[in-house]
């Protein structure tokens, strides 16, 4: 039953108890999606074809034949990408600042390079060009700890998904996740590797000692009611 369709509908209707407007969108059929995967293209070329992508209250598939491909993968992506939306329901507008931190800072110089362009004073040339400068040093891939956060919860729960239906965690799952925080997926979000690894064993203890809260012990009860 779990790799079926009516799994990851009961993993739908779940989220939706939580977040009624929660409703799954695909990128392929979304020109926003579109517009992000060309600018993302750089540093995640596979944005449109391997990764679900939430933004409030929407969840963004790949493709319907993605989600159809494999309903038990589908039902655990659903699953990582519902503590997102819990996350920003509780969090409102601060969780997706927090995600973006500390590249929108980026905003900054690039608000005041317009406003510098609309006057006339000596050097402007030189403050235009040391903005620009700023600019893209701001958008440089520094480290993120609100995006790390974040999606260590969602990762979480992708190790747990695993844990509570085959009853292991293997090293080969747990290394993947690292190199999502510490490659350009995420635009290096964690790029320590210790202590990235560290991270995982701490996840691991975490899901053997079951020292989880809301909503991990309610993704846990419905995978192990859906084997």
């Amino acid at each position: 039953m779990a790799n079926s369709m009516e799994t990851f509908e009961d993993m739908t209707a779940l989220v939706q108890k939580q977040i009624p407007q929660m409703e799954i969108r695909f990128k392929n059929e979304s020109r926003l999606m579109k517009v992000l995967g060309v600018l993302l293209w750089v540093f995640n070329p596979k944005f449109m074809t391997d990764y679900v992508t939430t933004l409030y209250p929407h969840v963004y598939y790949p493709s319907r034949e993605f989600l159809e491909k494999d309903p038990w993968v589908s039902t655990k992506i659903l699953a990582h990408e519902f503590v997102h939306l819990w996350d920003r329901k509780r969090d409102g507008p601060w969780f997706s600042v927090s995600y973006l931190l500390p590249q929108l800072f980026t905003t900054i110089p690039v608000l005041a390079l317009v406003v510098v362009a609309f006057f006339s004073f000596p050097y402007k040339m030189w403050v235009m060009v040391g903005l620009g400068v700023l600019a893209l040093a701001c958008l440089a891939p520094w480290p993120s700890i609100g995006r790390t956060t974040i999606e260590l919860r969602g990762y979480t729960v992708s190790l747990g998904v695993n844990y509570w239906r085959y009853g292991n965690l293997t090293q080969r799952n747990k290394d993947w996740i690292a190199l999502q925080f510490t490659g350009w997926p995420y635009y290096k979000m964690w790029p320590f590797k210790k202590g990235m690894a560290r991270k995982m064993d701490d996840i691991e203890q975490q899901l053997l000692k079951n020292h989880l809260d809301w909503p991990f012990s309610e993704i846990k009860r419905f995978v192990t009611t859906h084997k």
